[in-house]
């Protein structure tokens, strides 16, 4: 009942339902009676879409899959840390930035 209570608090701080669905997970994993080495399995399942991207990229260049070229959009491009990676990698890549404020006409 409480975890229930909670979530009804919590859960209308967010408009969209998979932040919702998001902090209802990491509540439960955080509650959940896990041994410490499942602790990585909690951290891993609520990384950034960047933060994953870079993961899976890495995983697909590892394994030797053939790929040249990756493209994002601004919640790829604004992570620093994602555009260096594809550098290391050697891939080219188009992140788009987030715009800021009108254009002139």
């Amino acid at each position: 009942m409480l975890f229930d209570d909670l979530m009804l608090t919590v859960g209308q701080r967010f408009r969209r339902p998979e932040p919702r669905r998001r902090v209802c997970d990491l509540v439960r994993g955080l509650l959940a009676p896990l041994p410490p080495k499942n602790c990585s399995t909690i951290a891993v399942r609520f990384a950034t879409k960047p933060q994953m991207a870079s993961r899976m990229i890495a995983a697909a260049v590892t394994a030797g899959l053939p790929c040249r070229r990756v493209a994002g959009d601004e919640a790829y491009g604004n992570d620093a840390r994602l555009a260096a990676q594809l550098r290391r990698l050697r891939l080219g890549y188009v992140l788009a930035g987030a715009g800021f404020g009108a254009t002139p006409d």
